[in-house]
């Protein structure tokens, strides 16, 4: 089979599962990114997704083992590593059983990335509208939801969520490049600046190399 055509049945093995992922078929959103990683062995958006399939099903020892691949392809994903820690929480803690409110919240969240990841950014924030139903104070919640408004060009909301997650958990770097994105696209370019540069200097666990990157190249853009 030529390149272009395992490249095109990947694409659809995908779309398949994003499908079935968002209308809650986590069984078969599973083999439609199974099949996807028959046509390319090394597709890290396979592996997160399958991850994510399988944590929303229950099944957090082979989301982990999705996520722990995702990983090894790259080491920066830090949206691989945070829901590889929270797989890894559930094995260790979650009583048989259990269906809490901390659960809901989570699985919530994780469809939202999900729908987030593949575009839909309306589905993910109704994800998150349901995980802040049960978790008020879920800071990444905040983060994803001032990411999807700034998607949706909406630079004035994601201004407001990125300000509660720097309420609920004042540790976070994301929020600060957040808010720097959020301010260029509504124009207002010396905040935008003021906050890459806040995120540049700032010491949370969520920080990574290439977005300090793109901070650094805006301040210069638009510094001149």
């Amino acid at each position: 089979t030529d390149p272009e055509s395992l490249q095109k049945a990947l694409k659809q093995a995908i779309a398949d599962g994003d499908a079935y992922l968002g209308a809650k078929q986590y069984a078969k959103a599973q083999q439609s990114y199974r099949a996807a990683l028959n046509y390319d062995a090394g597709s890290e958006e396979a592996y997160y997704k399958l991850g994510l399939a399988f944590a929303l099903g229950g099944d957090y020892a082979g989301a982990a083992a999705a996520f722990e691949r995702v990983l090894a392809l790259n080491p920066r994903n830090t949206s691989a590593r945070q829901n590889l820690e929270r797989a890894r929480a559930k094995m260790a803690t979650r009583p048989a059983g259990a269906d809490s409110a901390f659960d809901k919240a989570e699985d919530a969240y994780i469809r939202g990335v999900g729908l987030m990841r593949s575009g839909d950014y309306v589905g993910a924030l109704a994800a998150f509208d349901e995980t802040l139903r049960y978790r008020q104070d879920h800071a990444l919640c905040y983060v994803a939801r001032g990411t999807a408004f700034v998607a949706l060009r909406d630079p004035r909301r994601a201004v407001v969520e990125y300000n509660k997650a720097l309420t609920f958990d004042p540790s976070l770097s994301a929020p600060y490049f957040g808010l720097a994105e959020a301010y260029r696209q509504a124009g207002d370019n010396p905040r935008a600046v003021q906050y890459y540069t806040h995120y540049v200097n700032s010491k949370g666990r969520d920080k990574d190399a290439a977005t300090v990157d793109r901070a650094n190249r805006w301040i210069a853009e638009l510094s001149r």
